[in-house]
C-alpha cells in the first residue's frame, strides 16, 4: 500500500488545490448572483487564502507532534465539501461560511501531506 502513497498525495493534493482555485473563478457568478460589492467578493477571497496561511504553521506544528495521516482526508473533504456547499447557499454569510472552511480544510491538509511525502 505504501507505494502508492505517492499517488494518492498528488492526487489529494489536486483536488485540495482546485478546491481552492474554483473560488476566484466563481466571483463574477457570486457578484451577479448575490449582488456583491467588491469589497465583499474581495473578502471572501481574504478569508480563504488568509486564514489558510496563518493556520498551516500552527497545524503544522501540531501534525509534527501527533502522528494522523486521517487528517490529510479529512482536509480535503472539508475543503471539497466546503466548495461544493458554495453552489447551494443562499445567503453571503452562508458563502462566507464555505469559503473559510474551504481554507481551514486546505490548511489541514498541507502539512500532513509534506510530512507523508517527506518520509516516504
Amino acid at each position: 500500500m505504501k507505494k502508492y502513497y505517492p499517488y494518492l498525495i498528488t492526487v489529494s493534493h489536486m483536488i485540495n488545490d482546485s478546491c481552492q482555485s474554483v473560488l476566484p473563478a466563481l466571483l463574477p457568478l457570486f457578484i451577479y448572483t448575490y449582488g456583491l460589492s467588491l469589497e465583499q467578493a474581495g473578502f471572501l477571497i481574504l478569508a480563504n487564502t488568509a486564514l489558510s496561511s496563518l493556520l498551516q504553521p500552527l497545524l503544522g506544528y501540531i501534525s509534527d507532534k501527533i502522528n494522523q495521516p486521517r487528517l490529510i482526508a479529512f482536509g480535503v473533504l472539508l475543503s471539497a465539501c466546503s466548495t461544493g456547499m458554495m453552489g447551494f447557499v443562499t445567503s453571503y454569510e452562508s458563502l462566507l461560511v464555505c469559503a473559510t472552511l474551504a481554507g481551514v480544510g486546505s490548511s489541514i491538509f498541507h502539512p500532513e501531506g509534506a510530512k507523508i511525502m517527506n518520509r516516504l
